[in-house]
């Protein structure tokens, strides 16, 4: 038997639901760390942590392509340059300018290229260019073990600011560890999951949670974690030598293992979160992926570019871009990633920011939000956005359609925000899904149900999905959905009812 809290009210029902929820929650679910909103960091967005260059030792590079935009130009801009394909141009997609950014090799990577050398590499095709390449110290006795597939990236005002590597292999374990302390790297940005689509992409270099792991002579420690909706923040401490070091790692774990995201909003905290972390060539962050080159590329990019709009108000894709393919080959490897920096950019620097900070003032805030036309603002239309991504996103194969099941023909469920895995959205139930509605509910294991349609009975697709009091209902010939207590608030109701598998209770007898 399940005991399932459903919720029913109108729309603004769930202004106060959400805070009983969280009081309910927290009492009966003491185990769950994640956070259920993430407090933004105090670092304005378009504001970063900008490591000042002396003035005897001015940092500039030289490209042969260049397109500065200003930050009050930036939005009209990307628009228009994704709806007249002017970014495609850029990235190279035409004939025309293929020249620009050539995919593959241009660079010489000899060294990585030499037999010794190639079981170290997790892509032949992909090798770390001979001048930018890092070089580690070689082990006594072992000639070619400087050599990992990991390239120096120069970041906003600073050279080496960062360093694009792979994803690191079984054999290449060690190096890994030997390249975070011989660089005194103090953050690690991952952008790849373990395993995607069945498929292992990168080597897990971290051991359990308060747990160590020995990386030839390098002690790794997992000390803490913290989950967000799309990233994790891991804390390491790592010991070698007697000596001790704080590495933390950024972990985004919301790329699909095929194209980008689906929305650059998904990004913007994570950014916002690297962006507080100084750039220095004494302590370059490392970046990696599978490859290290697309989402590394691209993330990179981001940086870079707010970074640069913070120092000067404006941004330049083409140039940094021109100079991140010069550095490591296939930096921000397909058009879909380099459309997705210009909206995460875009989004980080005219985005609202939506987050309201869960204290005594939180039920004040969010009044002053829907009386002063906030909530309408953060609706703003931004449909030209998820269209310029709707190439990655074709469906390649018809979805079958249930009109008896949908409540409008021309919309169907879809999925809500992770939180991680957190919630299920649908549409409230008709009386030819009732049986499924409650399926849902039972194979899910769902504690409670928000419903903020108020039921009408002159609809015929509306019905009312729980029993009265004192009563039970039986929507699929398994499943009983007994009364148990009703309490009536001002903008709603709480129902909490008795969910019973009779085929559960007729294998336990």
């Amino acid at each position: 038997m399940t005991r399932v809290r459903l919720c029913c009210g109108s729309p603004e029902f769930g202004l106060y639901i959400s805070s009983y929820l969280l009081s309910v929650l927290a009492k009966e679910d003491n185990t769950d760390t994640v956070p259920l909103t993430e407090i933004p960091p105090k670092v304005n967005p378009i504001k970063p942590i900008v490591s000042p260059r002396p003035e005897n030792a001015p940092y500039t590079f030289k490209t042969t392509h260049s397109k500065p935009i200003k930050i009050n130009e930036y939005e009209a801009y990307v628009m228009e340059a994704i709806q007249n394909g002017e970014l495609e141009r850029q990235h190279g997609v035409t004939r025309t300018i293929e020249k620009l950014f050539p995919r593959g090799q241009t660079q010489p990577w000899e060294y990585g290229a030499l037999m010794v050398n190639k079981s170290k590499n997790r892509y032949n095709n992909l090798i770390a260019y001979d001048h930018t390449r890092v070089k580690l110290r070689k082990l006594a006795g072992v000639e070619y073990s400087d050599y990992i597939n990991a390239n120096y990236i120069d970041g906003y005002r600073t050279p080496r600011a960062y360093i694009a590597t792979q994803g690191p292999k079984v054999s290449t374990l060690n190096d890994f560890w030997r390249m975070i302390w011989q660089q005194k790297t103090k953050n690690i940005v991952m952008l790849a999951n373990i395993y995607e689509g069945r498929k292992k992409k990168v080597e897990r270099y971290w051991p359990e949670i308060n747990e160590d792991r020995d990386f030839n002579g390098i002690r790794v420690q997992y000390v803490s974690s913290q989950v967000f909706a799309d990233y994790e923040y891991r804390v390491f401490n790592v010991y070698n030598n007697g000596e001790q070091r704080k590495v933390e790692q950024l972990h985004f774990t919301s790329w699909p293992d095929h194209g980008i995201p689906l929305y650059s909003q998904s990004l913007v905290p994570f950014l916002q979160k690297m962006l507080t972390i100084p750039n220095s060539s004494n302590s370059p962050v490392v970046i990696h992926c599978s490859a290290g080159v697309g989402r590394t590329g691209t993330i990179i990019l981001c940086d870079i570019c707010l970074r640069m709009a913070a120092g000067e108000g404006s941004v330049d894709f083409l140039a940094h871009l021109e100079h991140l393919r010069s550095q490591r080959p296939n930096m921000v490897d397909n058009i879909e990633q380099y459309k997705l920096a210009h909206l995460v950019v875009l989004e980080c620097l005219v985005g609202m920011r939506t987050a309201v900070l869960c204290n005594e003032d939180m039920t004040t805030t969010v009044q002053n939000l829907i009386d002063g036309g906030g909530i309408r603002n953060q609706m703003r239309d931004t449909r030209w956005q998820d269209e310029a991504m709707d190439t990655v996103w074709e469906q390649t194969e018809e979805v079958p359609v249930y009109p008896g099941k949908n409540r409008f023909e021309d919309i169907t469920p879809v999925d809500g925000f992770r939180n991680p895995g957190r919630f299920i959205v649908t549409q409230q139930p008709m009386p030819s899904t009732l049986g499924d509605f409650w399926r849902l509910v039972h194979e899910r294991g769902s504690t409670v149900v928000v419903s903020l349609n108020e039921i009408n009975p002159n609809d015929e697709t509306c019905c009312e999905f729980w029993p009265d009091e004192g009563k039970e209902i039986r929507p699929v010939d398994y499943l009983t959905i007994r009364h148990s207590d009703s309490i009536l608030l001002e903008y709603g109701l709480i129902v909490t009812v008795h969910l019973i598998d009779t085929k559960e209770v007729s294998s336990a007898l």
